[in-house]
């Protein structure tokens, strides 16, 4: 008696170009992150600060929060693509 195990993987291309196309999002937004934290460091570094110094520290914080929460939220969705599609 033969038996065997059969490993199938479902990957179609659909799926690999949705991953990449996430993946390049992912970058894009990583990048656009590493600019906004260079423009706090930059603001905070400043002598003598900018009259409305709080106003843009707060704006540029809130901005990175919404891009590392975008981030996050792509990366489960590429996670949850790749997951699905190799059962």
């Amino acid at each position: 008696m033969c038996s065997s195990i059969e490993v199938t993987v479902v990957y179609t291309s659909k799926n690999s170009s949705s991953a990449s196309e996430i993946e390049k999002k992912i970058g894009e937004l990583t990048k656009s992150l590493q600019t906004r934290k260079q423009a706090l460091k930059d603001l905070t570094h400043f002598a003598p600060r900018p009259a409305n110094f709080d106003e843009q520290v707060i704006e540029i914080t809130q901005k990175i929060i919404d891009l590392r929460n975008e981030i996050n939220s792509i990366k489960i969705m590429l996670f949850n693509l790749l997951n699905h599609s190799s059962k």
